[in-house]
């Protein structure tokens, strides 16, 4: 099996592409919220598509599409985690970035506390509101960045 190294993008670059990934996780939540709690879809996707998949033996209700976008939601959170530890280990020797550090600490344990909500909704709100930290933090790495270059 070959295993690939990561490769340093720099941290603004990193950053970017969490937020990525939790923009990703939110719309999957939202879908995930549609299905399980508009009436009109559920009434919808109904009659589309759970009687044609009873008919062939397999019902697909929107419950069940539901609860595997939230476990879509939940890899993609896990894999944020991952990227932003990675990102911890790599930043946590560089006098710099020492403000940095505890926000992203912050930002971690936070994600990992999304892993335990299965209401769409609220996954959506604490999403977004982990996604406004992550967008001060880019604010700040920036401004870093920017005196850096400047001495």
């Amino acid at each position: 099996m070959i295993f690939f190294r990561r490769r340093w993008r720099g941290l603004i670059a990193e950053l970017q592409d969490v937020d990525r990934q939790l923009q990703l996780a939110s719309i999957k939540s939202s879908l995930a919220q549609n299905l399980i709690h508009d009436k009109k879809r559920r009434a919808s996707f109904f009659s589309n598509v759970t009687v044609i998949t009873a008919m062939h033996g397999l019902p697909v209700t929107p419950d069940m599409l539901g609860s595997l976008y939230i476990r879509d939601t939940h890899n993609t959170l896990r894999s944020a985690i991952k990227k932003l530890k990675w990102i911890y280990d790599k930043i946590q020797n560089d006098p710099k970035y020492f403000k940095i550090i505890k926000s992203i600490e912050i930002l971690i344990r936070n994600c990992e506390e999304l892993l335990k909500i299965l209401d769409p909704r609220k996954l959506i709100d604490d999403i977004n509101n982990i996604r406004a930290k992550l967008r001060n933090i880019l604010v700040e790495v920036e401004e870093i960045e920017f005196m850096n270059k400047s001495f």
